[in-house]
């Protein structure tokens, strides 16, 4: 972390405290090119104005004047495991005393701050905290959801966010999760957690399956590329391990025509194995016409309905989306030219001409 300057640091107070440069030099009864000069350095302000100026920031003068503006993550955790041998012997006065003192001999040490976060958040989940905790917790929070390191903000958030679900603070809770990225796991896991502190049970149900399902996709996904890498390795063994986990997985759950079937026809068919590529095929159309039964039947996933987001480049779409690229594969089925002639494929195709025929008027 770069030594913050004086003028740098008037400047992230003011801002802090919501306040403009016209607005702090009214206050200290000075001209506002004053105040701009102090926050770009050019001069200091006078030695009689460091006590009202630290008042105008709401600070005090130690933290005002404070140069020590670095410390170690080492230096860190000697702090928190001294914190928390004080309160294991002293209480949790002592210890909030000495969290304070620390914090206004670091007052620009984020790395201090999110120690002493999560101290405190664990002792609420613990039911352990004071009221005088949870309010420099929250204090600590706030200040770290501003900060411009990215991972550090996002941290905080999720904090913040738990936070104000553990307290009940439910309408706070859900102005923080909305300022998350869909995308972040912990982000969803929170929104789950949320409803059901709110003890909307069906919607966290549901909010936990969808999230499961794309959970479940993303292994799927991940083994896809990995039977393709053995195939293009030549590793047989893998390839089948694989494709066979990613088909067990997809009857497990219940989730159909996924890419189970399609690499493991392929692995079938290199194999010389053509009854075995003749059943995928078959079980791989089955499962598109009859979809909507196969997720219904899902005893982790029938509450979504046609709620349900699947996985595709990278983005949630719809069933019938999802559906429509995964007949897009049988429309040009080149790679079945060694079982085009079995009687089950050409049954398994005209039952996919005629889904197709039906949905096109």
């Amino acid at each position: 972390m770069a030594v913050e300057t004086f003028g740098k640091k008037i400047c992230r107070l003011r801002k802090h405290a919501n306040m403009t440069q016209r607005e702090l030099a009214g206050l200290l009864g000075i001209s506002e090119p004053a105040v701009c000069k102090w926050e770009t350095d050019s001069s200091m302000p006078d030695i009689m104005l460091l006590a009202p100026l630290a008042r105008a920031l709401h600070t005090d003068l130690n933290t005002l004047l404070s140069y020590e503006e670095t410390i170690s993550p080492e230096q860190v955790k000697e702090f928190a495991d001294a914190a928390a041998d004080i309160g294991e012997t002293g209480g949790t006065g002592a210890e909030t005393l000495y969290w304070k003192e620390r914090l206004r001999e670091y007052p620009n040490s984020e790395l201090l701050a999110m120690a002493c976060v999560k101290r405190l958040m664990k002792l609420q989940v613990q039911k352990a905290e004071t009221k005088e905790q949870m309010e420099l917790l929250e204090e600590l929070l706030l200040t770290l959801c501003k900060s411009e390191a990215v991972e550090l903000k996002l941290e905080a958030q999720r904090y913040l966010a738990s936070f104000y679900i553990t307290s009940q603070r439910f309408e706070e809770a859900e102005s923080v999760l909305a300022t998350l990225p869909d995308c972040d796991f912990n982000s969803r896991h929170l929104h789950a957690l949320l409803l059901y502190a709110k003890k909307e049970y069906a919607a966290g149900r549901k909010e936990c399956e969808q999230f499961l399902f794309e959970c479940v996709q993303n292994v799927l996904i991940c083994l896809s590329r990995l039977t393709g890498i053995a195939a293009a390795a030549k590793d047989t063994e893998k390839e089948r391990l694989y494709g066979e986990m990613m088909c067990r997985l997809e009857k497990e759950f219940g989730i159909p025509f996924y890419r189970g079937a399609t690499q493991m026809i392929d692995y079938y068919l290199r194999s010389g194995e053509e009854e075995e590529a003749v059943n995928c095929f078959e079980a791989y159309v089955e499962n598109i016409l009859n979809v909507e039964e196969r997720l219904k039947a899902s005893p982790f996933f029938c509450d979504l309905g046609e709620d349900i987001r699947f996985i595709s480049n990278g983005a949630l779409v719809s069933l019938a989306t999802f559906r429509e690229e995964a007949c897009k594969v049988l429309r040009n089925p080149g790679y079945l030219k060694q079982i085009r002639g079995d009687e089950r494929v050409k049954v398994s195709m005209e039952k996919m001409q005629a889904y197709r025929e039906a949905n096109e008027q």
